[in-house]
């Protein structure tokens, strides 16, 4: 059993590796057109619910208050972990933000990142998600949540907890109350 994920893992690391040496056209075609066009890449962490939710909702905060827009035109691109804890906040994320599948913008921030080591003007075209983790500047105090829930949402979502009603369960009294 172990030497099967043993053997997995390396699959998943030469994979991943000849990706990068595949894709390392397009992250010089992403640095040869930033005179013109920035194009910025990010990394959303989905496999945890909190910074799921956290890290898009202070990136958009950030933009709504003209924090982190560059001197030229570009756009921003971000891609999700390869597991997704929550289906409903991937749906409303990817109404907010550019979201690239995995394996195709994955290689590219990751050689973006190597040879942000080597050339410092590399890191105009990552957006690093350890800024987020925390709200420094307070924004989320300053502005309501700007990926919502609608009304029919929330009705949607009232009716699966009353069907499953949590009420008689011992341990899920704290979780749905009227």
């Amino acid at each position: 059993m172990i030497l099967i994920s043993k053997f997995k893992t390396l699959f998943r690391f030469i994979s991943e590796t000849l990706l990068l040496f595949f894709f390392l056209p397009l992250a010089l075609i992403v640095l040869l057109i930033r005179p013109l066009y920035l194009i910025r890449l990010g990394f959303i962490s989905s496999s945890r619910v909190g910074n799921f939710y956290i890290i898009p909702e202070i990136h958009l905060a950030e933009k709504k208050e003209k924090i982190i827009i560059p001197n030229n035109k570009g756009k921003d691109f971000f891609y999700f972990d390869r597991y997704v804890s929550n289906s409903f906040i991937a749906k409303k994320i990817e109404k907010d933000l550019n979201i690239l599948p995995f394996y195709f913008l994955m290689p590219i921030y990751k050689t973006l990142i190597f040879f942000s080591k080597y050339f410092l003007f590399i890191k105009k075209h990552i957006i690093k998600n350890h800024n987020y983790i925390r709200d420094r500047k307070n924004l989320l105090e300053k502005h309501s949540p700007i990926i919502t829930v609608n009304s029919n949402e929330i009705n949607e979502a009232t009716s699966i907890l009353s069907s499953l009603n949590p009420q008689k369960k011992k341990n899920c009294n704290f979780f749905y109350k009227r």
